[in-house]
């Protein structure tokens, strides 16, 4: 059953022994003039009724900011084959916001979306990409600035997907030693202050294929830009573990898994052709932008990386869940 608002409708959910056969509802007038509406019901018919409500009349949850519950004693066998593993794991969403440039802001996120549910794993995808956008806080347009990023911050999510580096390495912007403390620094800013502490993938830019137009520097990208988002990658991962990891020797104990710091790296570089630019095809007249094509293997390569990591995050929260507490 689902249990959405005060704490008493929760409280009562939480006693229930078997899944609701009927619905609860609580309508609370507003200051504002409305009034909100809080349900208690089972897990099918809210996910009907939602369907059936129109959005210009009603402003609607999604399925992930609603409340469940365990239920207080075991479950009939019979019960548990037909509800398992539905009823741990419909209500859990993974959130994945896709952060970066004109690569992240031109569409591949919508693909990563429709390859999750494909997969029928409970994710969000959100893109926060922002054409033209560089990790460098001081160029032409740093996601420093962004109003992108402090959605972010306050949307908190478990995984975060990055692309940049290739408005940084235009001839106006780039410099290798700011490009790697900036970027470092824009990951740690993630992994240091949000909660739950997310897990972070850099994609290394695909190469250029062309750029003068854009001021792109090809050998910038093509050479040294993917050895460095990798440098970036560890350095993040170190400046949090690394401390963790002295108190926690010194105290003889370990460090707890929810405060390690997870930095993976995607790379995108050598899937669209590395140095040897054997994948044209997959970009667009600029040469430096995948077309629809290279956009749909992007999300799959992002995909193939983020899927068993969100799935056995999922299954974790699943288990949390299920616990009942003495």
């Amino acid at each position: 059953a689902y249990a959405i608002g005060m704490r008493s409708v929760d409280e009562r959910a939480t006693h229930m022994s078997f899944p609701l056969d009927s619905a609860y509802m609580q309508v609370l007038p507003q200051p504002s003039g409305t009034h909100r509406i809080l349900l208690t019901m089972p897990v099918t018919d809210i996910s009907n009724l939602l369907k059936e409500l129109p959005v210009q009349l009603f402003d609607l949850p999604h399925l992930s900011e609603m409340r469940t519950h365990a239920f207080r004693v075991p479950l009939p066998t019979q019960v548990v084959d037909r509800l398992n593993p539905a009823v741990e794991t419909h209500h859990i969403f993974a959130r994945i916001a896709c952060i970066g440039d004109s690569i992240t802001a031109c569409g591949y996120p919508k693909y990563l979306q429709a390859l999750f549910d494909k997969a029928k794993i409970n994710v969000q995808v959100r893109n926060f990409g922002v054409p033209g956008s560089t990790a460098l806080k001081f160029s032409e347009k740093p996601f420093w600035e962004e109003k992108k990023l402090d959605e972010v911050r306050v949307w908190r999510p478990h995984f975060v997907v990055a692309t940049f580096g290739t408005n940084d390495a235009t001839t106006c912007n780039w410099d290798p030693d700011a490009f790697e403390q900036d970027y470092k620094d824009l990951c740690l800013e993630l992994l240091e202050c949000l909660v739950p502490r997310p897990e972070v993938f850099l994609v290394t830019a695909p190469p250029a294929y062309g750029g003068e137009e854009m001021d792109v520097q090809q050998e910038v990208v093509n050479q040294d830009l993917s050895p460095a988002v990798v440098r970036v990658a560890k350095a993040a991962e170190r400046a949090i573990n690394g401390p963790l990891e002295e108190q926690a020797k010194r105290g003889r104990c370990e460090v707890p898994a929810n405060m390690v710091a997870h930095t993976t790296v995607v790379d995108a570089f050598n899937t669209f052709g590395g140095a040897g630019l054997t994948r044209k095809a997959y970009f667009a007249e600029d040469g430096i932008h995948p077309n629809e094509r290279g956009t749909r293997l992007l999300a799959t390569l992002v995909f193939a990386d983020l899927r068993q990591k969100v799935a056995k995050y999922i299954r974790k929260r699943a288990d949390e869940a299920s616990i009942v507490p003495p």
